[in-house]
Order: structure tokens, then sequence, then C-alpha cells
């Protein structure tokens, strides 16, 4: 079950821009109505734009937050989701975390195990650590926490050959697939 799609950051992006241009052209009109209709700023219509200038830059902040990844290519996503067997897939999985946040092209849950796929060893090797902590403090093992990189498509297929005879193996009773997806949904933003 794909619950974010491959377009996921690229549908973030253009649902927080409309938000952000309609909530400010609201805070710009209701200034412009309240200084025409008193003739002074210091009026009740100030005050509700003020307080509507916070939905604004609320939607301003996320479209900036979102507007610096991009979504993982289509082809490896494709590969990700034409696998059978009972799994959860989540594209442009984004992680905040103190220091900033994280980004995986792809993660994928099982029942067994919960797969960080990144194009670059450096994505790896900067969250990896830190992502195991944070799910260790959720009751994850470590053992179940996998970090894959998929450079190119080939390591891809690689890597979707192998998940795939790992998911022919799960025991799905063992361990409800909601469980770990779960988890992951509490740390993805």
């Amino acid at each position: 079950m794909i619950l974010q799609e491959k377009d996921y950051i690229h549908k973030k992006k253009k649902k927080y821009l409309i938000l952000s241009i309609i909530w400010t052209s609201m805070v710009i009109a209701i200034f412009i109505v309240g200084l025409v209709l008193t003739g002074t700023r210091a009026n009740l219509f100030t005050v509700s734009a003020c307080l509507l200038a916070i939905v604004a830059s609320l939607f301003i902040t996320r479209c900036i937050s979102f507007g610096r990844y991009k979504d993982g290519d289509k082809e490896r996503a494709k590969m990700l989701e034409d696998l059978k067997g009972n799994m959860h897939i989540y594209h442009s999985g984004i992680v905040p975390y103190d220091k900033g946040t994280a980004y995986f092209e792809h993660i994928l849950v099982t029942t067994e195990k919960i797969y960080f796929i990144a194009y670059t060893k450096e994505q790896v090797e900067k969250y990896g650590k830190w992502v195991q902590e944070v799910l260790g403090g959720k009751g994850i093992s470590s053992k179940q926490i996998k970090f894959l990189v998929a450079q190119d498509k080939d390591q891809m297929k690689k890597h979707t050959d192998r998940i795939e005879k790992e998911l022919e193996n799960c025991d799905t009773q063992k361990n409800p697939i909601d469980v770990y997806s779960n988890k992951i949904n509490e740390i993805l933003m």
C-alpha cells in the first residue's frame, strides 16, 4: 500500500503555495478595507489582519520548508511499487529533528523491517544513526531498521530483488504492519 505518492513533495509545494497566496491576499484585503472604511490604521480590521497573518506565515513557512526538497526518481519509485507482498511505501520521507531535517527518497515498511532508501551514501551516514535513535526510543530495534543506498537503477533493482525475497518469507501474523507504519507516521513531516 502506498501511503505517500511519488509526487508527494510536488503536491505539498503546490498546496502550500496556493494557501500562502490565498491567506496573504486575505490579510492584505482586510487591512486595505479597514484603512479605506476608517481612514486610519488603528482599527479592528488591522487587528484581524494581524491575527490572520499568523496563519499566512504558517503556510509560507511550510512552502519554504518543502521548497528545498524534490521528489525521488519515478522509475525507482515504480520498482518499489511493483513489489509484491505486505508492505507500506512512503516516497519522499522528510523527518524533522533538532538540527534540521533528514530526507530519504523512499521508506519501505514491512512486517519485519523498515527500509530507508537514499540515493547517496552521505545521506545514510549523516542521518542513519539519528533515525535509529529516534525509532529506538519508540521501541523499534536497530536490527529491524535497514539503510539502503540506491545510487542508480541497477542498485535499486538489486535491493528490490532482495526485499522481494524477504517479503515472501515475512510472517504477517507475527507483527502487524500498522505498528511500524504508525511509528513512521509519527516522525515524518
